[in-house]
């Protein structure tokens, strides 16, 4: 009897937002790269049901966190719009280290301004797409993302009660005098 032992691999999402690295995977990395670091994905986006296959897919999720390809199946994007709901979790392969993101006590605008600000962890306060969204940009190009809802569909008029839903790395930044 052969018995296998998975190997998980823990992610500091503190790190993650000091950094911008997920463990060692960075952006513009191949997916073949990235299954070597985190292992093979625990689901993906179907783009065609002839073609259900992780090498055909632009989405991989481990757990609920989302890694999106381009069409030369380099890394683009880091993404997890489950911290409202303080379920992030990395699936088979990922022990994630939610740091601040499973305290119900740290979910505003400004409670999480407040703790960056504790941590030295840099960044700029952005309106959203549209009013209804307020976005943190980090130096290290991740996102934090707030929404004016909450969990009950109640609007939330001060931008600072804000609620914290998701963050999103897209494309590393050059700061020259921090002006991103």
């Amino acid at each position: 009897m052969q018995v296998f032992l998975l190997t998980m691999k823990t992610i500091n999402l503190k790190a993650f937002l000091q950094s911008g690295q997920f463990d060692t995977v960075r952006l513009g990395m191949e997916k073949e790269e990235v299954e070597n670091i985190l292992g093979t994905p625990d689901d993906w986006m179907i783009a065609n049901k002839e073609r259900n296959r992780k090498e055909n897919t632009p989405i991989w999720r481990y757990g609920n966190i989302e890694f999106h390809f381009d069409f030369t199946n380099k890394l683009v994007a880091i993404f997890n719009d489950y911290l409202a709901s303080k379920s992030i979790h990395g699936g088979l392969n990922l022990q994630i280290e939610t740091w601040i993101f499973n305290h119900p006590e740290i979910q505003t605008l400004r409670e999480v301004k407040d703790v960056l600000e504790e941590n030295a962890i840099f960044f700029r306060v952005r309106k959203g797409m549209d009013q209804q969204q307020m976005k943190l940009r980090l130096y290290s190009g991740v996102c934090l993302l707030f929404r004016d809802e909450d969990d009950d569909y109640n609007i939330i008029e001060d931008p600072e009660d804000f609620l914290l839903y998701a963050f999103e790395y897209r494309q590393p930044k050059v700061f020259s005098s921090f002006s991103f």
